[in-house]
């Protein structure tokens, strides 16, 4: 006999259509705990359904049938132990009568957080170029629900775009996203990634974050630059590298001086020729960008000429003397002289002539040129020509001459240049055929009156004496006399030379003003003492000595440095050189110091350090990184990375890939610089060994393998080298080979791929016409992977019974009537996708309707007789009948004693 479970099942699919009304929702008796339910794919939940209302029976339906039913009782439990159906949609029901029931749907919601999220730039390549629309797109790979789904953009840590969905599907999708940036120089270095959440209510748990790798933003950039609109510095002693400009610019900016359309060397010393407008460029592949500053370069005043010739002028006549010097800013002139006697001196400030007033001695006189870097003299010696005539003949009634006479005599040498104890001699001849005689006048080396002779000669065996002035006279038959005196220049050399630093010693400090000294000593004279400054075989300074001393002198010369790391170990000299005279025959002696070699202190300087550097995994270490650094006192160097301090001589690996800092030190101060270093490896495999993918879908193997460079895969099928799939059909099922190369080895790699496709139905819908009383089977097959799951839908009928076997399931009707007409749709479902097949069966004649009726009562007659048996059978009187098996023979049913 039936249970009564499966008689109520029997009544209830047999009043189903007749009894779907469904109660309001104001007034629903089911109640659902919980009334909605958050469940991950493929995980456990449960559900009570109870009511208050009187009913027949309560059970749990889905869109495939019933699940489960109760009978007599206020509740029923929906348990679920693997939540892998993403259509599924349970519906609790009550039969209230038989033909009234009440339904509530189960508020339920499926989800699956994403499998992985990754970024990636569209259709561009790092980098980019300011003002370029760049597009980078995020794909959130099968997640569900989608409509749940939020995405959000970060730069850093700022939130700058946020993206939902609004496709309702319930099972897992992959979305792509895209965000769209105008990038500018201040994107540039900037990190951005996307972040997906699943966000299911403030009461359901909170899902984590999966978030894609973070990727910087590479911006080039045309260069900008920053000038300081005017600079002024000192002739010799700044370059153009000294002038405050900046050029900023990604690739980094090349930089270029010109003057005038020259290009300059910024670390060349500049003279007063490079004054005015220099443009400063600076060019990248991006652009160019450039300024103008006006540069002013000073230097110290310097006379348009240096030799010292004397001007002769006879006693008592005026004379102008002239003197120019050049010098930026422009030098101012003044005067000064040495000797008593003048009648006058024009003493205007800032006069470049000197007018004097009968002039009655030989007198020094000094033009110096002033301006704010140096003070310079110039000595000009004026030399009177002394003319006399005794009283006795001169008639009183004769007018005296317009000009005066001129004295016959003539000095060879004029001016003689002699060194400081070395013999000298002056020859004084005449052409005068009326003289009475001649000599020499002089503290050493005099002679005494010769008469009737052409020329005398003073001389000396050694001349020390700084004063002397011999002076050669002659006499006429009328009693004129008169004398010349010779332009004596005595000089000494050096007799020592040094440099030294003014009130310090031991090593200097960069960026620190010191003095030099230079210490020439016993050096005459000192008005044509020259002083030059060398650095190396640079010259850095000229010096003309401002002093009048003709004697034998102690002098001195400075200089001021402002030593840079450059200039550690440079040699420093000074060299001293008399100039006497305009005459190339006269010696222009030279002396030079021993060399001052500077030890300057320095904080640390990194040189031939890259910005990037590639070495491969285990066999390198930062060691191996050509960065050096040089210090004084020599440097100590650390690497740094993520802030803490790394081994150099530890070898890397693929996890020590990143940004590095190089740190020198020493006690003057601490330089770094950055390198990204890339950790290069050959490729290894993480992938799984079995894949699904579905049928004519991108991108669904995801088995990429590591290493840098990214590596080169070959993919092989039965032995034979394929393309890389793309898009599998049915019929690409098997075993692949994977075969990743770079430059440091290969790797291999078993998989499998298992084509999931959707149902396919062998035939298509169809109508079938069949006879009142015949028996009916519709079968229902369909090939897919997964194989589907097979289920009908139709009006129940109590004739109607469904089969399954093998991969079919199949209708059976017995004893067909017009009830049993309609369309029967077949439902093949797999975890792909779900498609239908319809067939539509036809009664021939209305006979058929009347046989289904009756077919139809008799069936209810049936059931009422099964139920009168089965409750006799419970008060001890049991009926046995004979049952026909659906496909054998009758089995005769005899009775047992109880």
């Amino acid at each position: 006999m039936l249970p009564l479970r499966m008689l109520g099942l029997l009544i209830l699919m047999l009043f189903h259509c007749a009894a779907d009304s469904v109660c309001p929702p104001e007034s629903n008796p089911l109640t659902l705990d919980p009334p909605e339910v958050m469940v991950e794919h493929g995980q456990s939940f449960q559900v009570n359904c109870s009511t208050t209302l009187d009913h027949e029976m309560i059970f749990w339906r889905d869109e495939n049938g019933i699940i489960d039913v109760e009978e007599d009782m206020e509740f029923i439990t929906l348990m679920v132990a693997n939540m892998s159906d993403w259509d599924v949609q349970p519906q609790c029901k009550i039969k209230i009568d038989e033909t009234h029931e009440c339904s509530k749907d189960l508020l339920l919601t499926i989800y699956k957080n994403p499998e992985s999220v990754t970024m990636f730039p569209i259709n561009y390549a790092h980098p980019v170029v300011e003002g370029t629309q760049y597009q980078i797109q995020c794909d959130i790979i099968n997640v569900a629900p989608v409509q749940n789904l939020t995405v959000r953009w970060y730069q850093g840590n700022k939130n700058i775009h946020t993206d939902s969905f609004t496709n309702t599907t319930k099972k897992p999708v992959s979305e792509s996203p895209i965000l769209t940036l105008n990038l500018s120089r201040e994107d540039n270095g900037a990190q951005v990634r996307c972040e997906a959440q699943l966000d299911l209510g403030p009461q359901e748990p909170q899902l984590p974050t999966v978030s894609s790798k973070t990727q910087t933003l590479f911006v080039e950039y045309k260069p900008v630059v920053e000038c300081q609109s005017k600079f002024t510095g000192r002739e010799h002693d700044f370059n153009l590298s000294m002038v405050p400009c900046q050029a900023d610019g990604n690739p980094p900016a090349s930089v270029k001086w010109y003057h005038k359309g020259r290009l300059i060397n910024a670390s060349q010393p500049l003279t007063r020729m490079d004054s005015g407008e220099i443009e400063f460029t600076a060019t990248n592949r991006i652009g160019r960008a450039n300024a103008t500053i006006v540069v002013t370069v000073e230097y110290a005043p310097e006379f348009h000429q240096l030799e010292n010739v004397p001007v002769v002028v006879a006693k008592g006549s005026n004379v102008s003397l002239g003197c120019e010097a050049d010098g930026n800013p422009p030098p101012e002139i003044h005067w000064a002289y040495d000797a008593a006697g003048l009648d006058k001196v024009n003493t205007a400030e800032n006069q470049s002539n000197l007018n004097i007033t009968g002039v009655t001695n030989d007198t020094t006189y000094f033009c110096i040129a002033t301006n704010k870097l140096r003070v310079i003299s110039k000595p000009i010696f004026v030399q009177v020509e002394t003319i006399s005539t005794a009283a006795n003949s001169v008639d009183m009634a004769t007018p005296e001459p317009s000009e005066p006479r001129a004295c016959p005599l003539e000095l060879m040498p004029a001016r003689p240049v002699v060194r400081y104890g070395d013999p000298a001699s002056v020859n004084c001849s005449t052409s005068s055929t009326d003289h009475v005689g001649m000599g020499w006048e002089a503290a050493d080396g005099g002679t005494e009156f010769q008469e009737n002779v052409t020329f005398v000669i003073w001389t000396v065996k050694q001349l020390e004496d700084w004063t002397m002035s011999p002076k050669c006279y002659i006499t006429l038959h009328d009693n004129f006399q008169c004398l010349k005196t010779p332009f004596i220049t005595l000089y000494k050399t050096p007799d020592t030379m040094s440099v030294s630093a003014v009130g310090h010693a031991g090593p200097m400090m960069e960026r620190t003003e010191y003095h030099l000294q230079c210490d020439i000593i016993n050096v005459a004279p000192v008005q044509n003492l020259t002083v030059r400054w060398y650095r190396g075989n640079e010259t850095v300074k000229t010096e003309l000595i401002n002093d009048t001393r003709r004697r034998s002198s102690n002098v001195s010369s400075h200089l001021t440095v402002i030593p840079t790391a450059d200039d550690n170990g440079a040699e420093f000299g000074c060299e001293a050189q008399l100039y006497l005279g305009p005459d190339e025959l006269q010696p222009h002696p030279t002396a030079t110091s021993a060399p001052y070699i500077a030890s300057v202190l320095y904080k640390p300087l990194i040189q031939a350090c890259p910005s990037h550097y590639t070495g491969v995994e285990h066999s390198f270490t930062l060691s191996m990184v050509p960065c050096q650094a040089d210090g004084n006192p020599p440097s100590t160097v650390q690497w740094h990375h993520q802030g803490r301090l790394t081994n150099k001589s530890m070898p890397l690996t693929r996890m020590h890939s990143g940004t590095y800092i190089f740190e020198a030190v020493n006690t003057m101060g601490r330089t770094n610089t950055s390198i990204d270093i890339t950790v290069e490896y050959g490729p290894a495999f993480t992938c799984d060994d079995r894949y699904e993918v579905i049928e004519n879908a991108e991108h669904q193997i995801q088995c990429k393998p590591e290493g840098k460079p990214e590596p080169v895969i070959t993919w092989f099928k039965d032995g034979k080298e394929v393309s890389s799939p793309v898009r599998l059909t049915k019929n690409d099922s098997g075993k692949y080979s994977l075969k990743a190369t770079n430059a440091h080895g290969d790797a291999q790699h078993l998989l499998y791929a298992d084509v999931l496709y959707a149902p396919e139905f062998q035939q298509g819908n169809d109508t079938v016409e069949v006879t009142q009383g015949s028996i009916v089977s519709l079968v229902c097959s369909a090939e897919g992977n997964p194989p589907p799951k097979l289920h009908w839908n139709y009006t129940s009928a109590p004739n109607v019974n469904e089969t399954t076997g093998g991969r079919q399931r199949n209708i059976i009707i017995t004893g067909a009537t017009s009830t049993n007409t309609g369309i029967y749709i077949c439902v093949a479902t797999n975890k792909v996708g779900t498609v239908t097949r319809s067939t539509t069966l036809i009664m021939k004649d209305n006979t058929t309707a009347i046989i289904c009726v009756t077919v139809t009562i008799l069936l209810i007659i049936i059931i009422i007789v099964i139920t009168l048996c089965y409750c006799k059978k419970k008060h001890g009187q049991y009926d046995f009948l004979p049952v026909r098996t659906r496909d054998g023979p009758n089995i005769p049913m005899t009775s047992q004693s109880a």
